[in-house]
């Protein structure tokens, strides 16, 4: 494995420095990424796999989620530094703030409620069930700090997305990133489906993202729409506190 990522990095750098016309630089760079990923799986299950401790990996995936979350923080601060230098402190821009801070830590306490180390240390081989779901969760994270950033230049008025447009690319993520944790729930145990209680937090951060896009629709100022879209980690947040953690504890017990 070692070897075939020193290999894939190499192919990398050869095709960011080479004059190839765009189109076929996306074509060898999904081969590079399909190859990237899929060639560990197969080595993987060929030779039995790389010992491994299931709690250390899992805080390896759960410290880059924090890297990543940072990054939301870190971005948000550098725009309202931005916009603070041109408009000063004003609703719009203190809401860009809180809304950057509110959901990075809300989408921390969301991941971090699923005690990941102890299902993988009951079930070793749904590995790839947990490590390539991430690649997503990554992505998702990321997502809500381009949709912060849009935030920022539709108020520069720099952007064509319009203000319901600009919350949508905040709260398609959000709700990406917590629908994936709990794919990787029900990916990682026996369960097929996840309980009504959960389907029920989830329907309920539905429609507060929903809220946050159809108010702006209705001609709401962007932030409104994105006080309502920083409270959907929340709803999961408090759920969770409050009934949730017995439910998901109690259901990772009883798999097998």
């Amino acid at each position: 494995i070692a070897a075939w990522t020193v290999l894939s990095q190499v192919l990398w750098v050869i095709v960011a420095v080479s004059p190839i016309p765009a189109s076929l630089t996306v074509v060898v760079a999904v081969v590079l990424f399909a190859l990237e990923i899929g060639v560990p799986f197969l080595i993987e299950r060929k030779a039995g796999g790389t010992p491994w401790h299931p709690h250390h990996l899992a805080e390896r995936y759960a410290l880059l989620t924090i890297i990543a979350l940072g990054e939301i923080v870190v971005g948000t601060a550098e725009t309202v530094r931005v916009l603070h230098a041109s408009h000063g402190w004003t609703p719009e821009v203190m809401l860009v703030l809180l809304a950057g801070v509110s959901l990075a830590m809300g989408l921390w306490w969301v991941y971090f409620s699923v005690p990941f180390g102890d299902i993988l240390h009951r079930h070793r081989d749904r590995l790839f069930r947990f490590t390539y779901p991430h690649m997503l969760l990554y992505f998702s994270i990321a997502g809500v700090g381009a949709g912060l950033h849009a935030a920022a230049y539709q108020i520069e008025g720099e952007s064509t997305l319009g203000v319901p447009g600009t919350i949508v690319a905040t709260a398609l993520p959000t709700a990406a990133f917590i629908v994936l944790v709990f794919v990787l729930i029900t990916g990682l145990t026996s369960h097929r489906s996840l309980e009504r209680f959960h389907l029920g937090e989830i329907l309920v951060m539905f429609a507060v993202l929903v809220l946050g896009v159809a108010l702006t629709a209705l001609g709401a100022p962007l932030a409104v729409g994105l006080g309502v879209v920083m409270l959907a980690p929340w709803v999961m947040v408090v759920g969770y506190e409050w009934l949730g953690y017995r439910h998901l504890n109690e259901w990772i017990a009883q798999d097998t």
